[in-house]
């Protein structure tokens, strides 16, 4: 697994999607895509899986980007501090 970004800050959409902030460096995302699986370690301890709904493409990008999660998340599951983790795949 790799850290991605703790989260400061997440924005829900009236589509119910939720744009996680600080944006992540390209470096570190250029191997991630949509549809893989993240881990989301709660500043309580708990931790949640999903998977990379998209990203989003700023204007300027200053060399990051962000990350978007969907349903059936909610702005409340992601609470500030939450640790936003890749995860390893069982593929070859």
């Amino acid at each position: 697994m790799s850290l991605l970004i703790v989260v400061a800050e997440t924005f829900e959409f009236q589509d119910g999607t939720l744009h996680l902030a600080p944006a992540v460096p390209f470096a570190i995302v250029e191997n991630l895509k949509q549809g893989d699986q993240l881990e989301l370690l709660r500043p309580d301890g708990t931790s949640v899986k999903t998977r990379l709904h998209c990203f989003d493409f700023l204007v300027p990008s200053r060399e990051k980007i962000g990350l978007c999660l969907n349903k059936p998340l909610t702005k409340a599951d992601i609470p500030a501090g939450t640790e936003v983790w890749t995860v390893a795949s069982s593929e070859p």
